[in-house]
C-alpha cells in the first residue's frame, strides 16, 4: 500500500499494556487503562515497523498535539481503531499518513461534519445503502491527509479545509492555499473488515 521502502507492523490494541520504553511513560502517566492501551499497542507497532527496515528499537515521544516524534531521519505514522492498531515507517519518504476505521457506515449525523458540500454532493449520486460507507471513506481519508501534511507544515487544519475526490481505491485531496502543501494522493482501500487509509509525501 505505501510500497516496498516502507516498514509496517500491526498489533492489537486491545492487548495488555506492554513494551514501553521508560521516556514513553510520562505522556500516558494519568491515562485510562483503554488509552494506555491503545499507546502502548502503537508504539510496540511502530518498533515492529523500524525492525523491519532493520533499525534498532528507540522511544516515540509525543507533541504538545499528541502526535508521535520520531527518531531524527525517521518518518511514520500510528492509526488504531478498536481492533487494531497499525503503524508505517520510511527512511526515505518526507511524510507519510494512515487511518484505520472498521468498515461500517458512518453516523449520518456526523456526515455534515465530515464531509464538504462538494463531498456530499457526490454522496447523494451513489445508491442510499452506500452513502454511509463512503462517507467513512471520506472520514478515513481525511484523517490519513490530516497526519501526513502535520509533520510537513505543523498546521492544524479540519474536515472543512480538505476536498477528498475518490478514483477507485486511489483518491486526491485539496488543501487549503495557505499551506506549503495545497494537494496529496493516497489510497483507501477494503481490507477484511477495515479501511486502510494512506498517503506518503515524496522527498
Amino acid at each position: 500500500m505505501l510500497g516496498d521502502e516502507v516498514g509496517i507492523g500491526i498489533t492489537d490494541p486491545r492487548d495488555p499494556e506492554q513494551g514501553l520504553l521508560e521516556a514513553e511513560y510520562p505522556a500516558i502517566a494519568s491515562a485510562v487503562p483503554k488509552r494506555r492501551r491503545e499507546y502502548a499497542a502503537g508504539r510496540r507497532a511502530a518498533r515492529a515497523a523500524m525492525t523491519e527496515l532493520g533499525l534498532p528499537p528507540a522511544p516515540i515521544l509525543t507533541g504538545t498535539q499528541r502526535e508521535p516524534l520520531w527518531p531524527h531521519g525517521l518518518v511514520g505514522s500510528i492509526a488504531h481503531c478498536n481492533t487494531l492498531c497499525i503503524a508505517a515507517v520510511s527512511l526515505t519518504h518526507r511524510s507519510i499518513g494512515l487511518d484505520v476505521e472498521p468498515a461500517v457506515p458512518l453516523p449520518s449525523d456526523l456526515e455534515r461534519i465530515v464531509c464538504t458540500p462538494t463531498e456530499r454532493h457526490w454522496l447523494k449520486t451513489l445508491p442510499i445503502n452506500d452513502r454511509g460507507l463512503n462517507a467513512r471513506k471520506i472520514f478515513s481519508a481525511k484523517e490519513a491527509v490530516y497526519k501526513a501534511q502535520y509533520l510537513v507544515t505543523s498546521q492544524m487544519i479540519g474536515f472543512e479545509d480538505v476536498n477528498i475526490q475518490f478514483e477507485g481505491v486511489d483518491f486526491t485531496a485539496d488543501l487549503p492555499s495557505t499551506l506549503t502543501i495545497q494537494s496529496m494522493s493516497g489510497q483507501l482501500r477494503l481490507v477484511e473488515d477495515y479501511l486502510l487509509g494512506s498517503v506518503r509525501i515524496d522527498m
